[in-house]
């Protein structure tokens, strides 16, 4: 898969989890409202789901989010084992941070 957007996090067990944002289109079934694709491969089971706004912005938006939690409550993470190769300090993941 190669998406409109795509980033790579590493395992410190070995490999990596890849992130995948695709397919911003109308929603076929509410023409008003956007969907959008995203897929996270390698953080144990891959997840494969979609998001929906009232236009692509926040269909988008609503994705990175999503996938936002879906890493930082990952056992992955939480060990203290997924990073970015662009971290600058522990726990980045180059996603805004979850508030407390």
């Amino acid at each position: 898969m190669t998406g409109i957007m795509h980033r790579t996090y590493l395992n410190e067990n070995g490999g990596t989890v890849e992130v995948y944002i695709d397919n911003l289109v109308p929603d076929t079934q509410n023409p008003d409202d956007w969907v959008c694709d995203y897929k996270i491969v390698g953080l144990g089971k891959d997840i494969s789901k979609k998001s929906y706004g009232t236009d692509g912005i926040q269909a988008v938006y609503l994705a990175m989010r999503l996938i936002q939690m879906e890493l930082f409550f990952s056992d992955l993470y939480k060990s203290g084992k997924l990073r970015w190769e662009g971290e600058y300090e522990a726990g980045d993941l180059g996603l805004p941070k979850m508030p407390d």
